[in-house]
């Protein structure tokens, strides 16, 4: 894995995701954390406490990009094929069935020769946005999150038609049971569960339907946690809506908050990314700081404290090399990644998803260190993913 080759390897990842240096060739990603529904492809069902490659054998094409749902995973290919294992128990696999898979599958459809753009997951449904700007969606649609203007499951992919006629799709963003969607314009559009005006339609009703989110700015970039919303600006302003019992929509209180409201930071803070956890959220300034807010029950903040109610910055970094990527989505840990490409992992841990080789939850952050299985001392990390019960890195070795 750390030497250099003049080819990739047939099956090995070949999306960049690191823009700033692309003198990297990605391998093959690693994963830990909980593998029961197969979902990591590695040959054991048991919980993985360290990172291991995952096996892409069954693919026999050069791997695009992959995205990750709860206990299922999705691999775009070169030739825009789709390839799916795991958890299927609402069809989100999008093979026609409810069945669990424990080997890559390929799915069938027509409408991917038109070219896969992204794929976003939220807990047990997925959204597949087309080069052509339409977007697909399968899998549980109890609360109308699949926005085909009903609320029946779905287990095929289905082409989202209902009332947004001449619209095309720049983005896609899914969180626990709602999506939202990105015109190619900066329009904001969602569907699903509202129950906590997650939605940010001035109300607490489900949509089965796209309904446009009433806001007078143009959206750069949406995050999504279980039950809230994030939103970055094209002049990277902050504005939040939904669940806040835990502060994690950072405006100093705890009351739900149904219309997007705007997000302050201290004069001279630019925020650049954003990321929700479960029930908290971080955001990442121009210059490599991190702030955070909202739950801490498993120490995924990165400190000692209690629940944030406001943004608040991560000291723990200030002394270290600047922080070059982070990761959290929907889930109860983070992951941060320096600018001298050490790993540092912090919250939840009792499915193995620190990778640090325990089952116990960390209340500040924590170097994981390279091992033979895992090479991140001779391959640079290009991507990280903290998912609900699992992570996925991706890395890459110098061309």
């Amino acid at each position: 894995m750390g030497q250099k080759k003049s080819k990739p390897n047939t099956n090995e990842v070949v999306e960049i995701f690191d823009d700033s240096d692309t003198n990297y060739e990605p391998c093959i990603p690693y994963a830990c954390g909980s593998n029961l529904n197969g979902e990591l492809s590695l040959e054991s069902s048991k919980i993985q406490y360290r990172f291991l490659q995952i096996n892409f054998d069954a693919i026999k094409q050069q791997v695009k990009f992959l995205r990750f749902g709860r206990g299922s995973t999705y691999v775009v290919t070169k030739n825009n094929d789709l390839y799916v294992i795991g958890r299927n128990n609402f069809g989100q696999l999008g093979l026609g069935d409810e069945v669990e898979r424990r080997i890559f599958t390929k799915v069938e459809n027509g409408l991917f020769s038109k070219g896969i753009k992204d794929i976003s997951c939220g807990f047990d449904h997925v959204v597949i946005l087309l080069q052509d700007g339409k977007v697909l969606s399968c899998g549980s649609n109890q609360v109308g999150q699949l926005c085909l203007y009903h609320n029946d499951n779905v287990n095929v992919f289905t082409e989202i038609t209902h009332m947004i006629t001449g619209l095309s799709f720049e983005s896609i963003s899914c969180g626990g049971y709602f999506t939202y969607l990105i015109t190619t314009y900066g329009e904001l559009y969602s569907c699903g569960q509202n129950t906590d005006g997650q939605l940010g339609l001035e109300s607490e009703i489900n949509r089965s339907t796209l309904k446009k989110v009433p806001i007078d700015f143009l959206v750069k970039e949406v995050r999504c946690g279980l039950n809230h919303t994030i939103i970055l600006t094209t002049y990277n302003e902050v504005y939040v809506a939904g669940y806040n019992s835990n502060g994690q929509l950072g405006l100093g209180h705890k009351t739900n908050q149904n219309t997007f409201r705007k997000l302050e930071f201290e004069s001279g803070i630019t925020i650049s990314e954003v990321f929700c956890g479960a029930v908290h959220t971080i955001f990442k300034t121009s210059n490599g700081e991190v702030y955070v807010c909202g739950g801490n029950k498993s120490g995924q903040l990165g400190m000692k404290s209690p629940d944030q109610l406001s943004p608040v910055q991560v000291k723990f970094f200030m002394k270290k090399s600047p922080i070059r990527l982070v990761n959290t989505q929907m889930s109860n840990h983070t992951v941060v990644v320096t600018q001298d490409n050490k790993m540092w992992v912090c919250g939840r841990g009792e499915d193995g998803q620190l990778g640090n080789g325990l089952d116990s939850n960390v209340e500040e952050f924590q170097l994981v260190k390279p091992s033979a299985d895992f090479k991140i001392d001779s391959e640079k990390i290009l991507q990280v993913m903290a998912l609900d019960k699992a992570t996925f890195v991706i890395t890459g070795r110098k061309v």
